[in-house]
């Protein structure tokens, strides 16, 4: 059995063109994503509310904050986006909580995992990467023990 986001569209996760040459088989597309990612954004957004990734499908200019094709120049050459373990997101018009507010709270759910490691269910879990210094909240499930690591762009 795969995971399906219950709170996201495949449509917010993927570019286009993927969309395009895979539409008549949609449930296969979600074999690209790392299910602790998958699972981290519906933690999220349940916690949270609106969150917007990519939002080509509704007219919108983003189509690259989800998973990326391994030759787009966008990103680092090991980006965790290329292997279905990152994405990119900000709260939506709708939400009350700000880019700063879940940094922050992954930040400080991730010291809590560290004091605590059998905490389960927590927003942060799966979390082992975040960016800073960025106008959006870039997480992945890198392959990554130590503590949560912060990288600056």
């Amino acid at each position: 059995m795969i995971y399906r986001c219950k709170y996201f569209d495949i449509l917010e996760l993927i570019p286009p063109d993927l969309w395009e040459h895979h539409k008549h088989e949609p449930h296969k597309l979600w074999l690209l994503f790392d299910v602790r990612a998958l699972i981290t954004l519906d933690r999220l957004r349940k916690v949270y509310g609106p969150l917007v990734i990519n939002d080509w499908h509704r007219g919108g200019a983003l189509t690259l904050r989800g998973w990326r094709p391994a030759n787009t120049s966008t990103g680092a050459v090991f980006s965790q986006h290329k292997f279905g373990r990152a994405f990119d997101l900000t709260p939506s018009s709708k939400s009350e909580a700000t880019v700063d507010m879940i940094r922050e709270d992954i930040r400080q759910d991730a010291a809590l995992l560290r004091q605590n490691p059998t905490v389960l269910n927590t927003i942060a879990e799966y979390i082992t990467c975040i960016e800073m210094g960025v106008p959006w909240i870039h997480f992945d499930t890198r392959n990554w023990l130590g503590p949560l690591l912060e990288i600056n762009p």
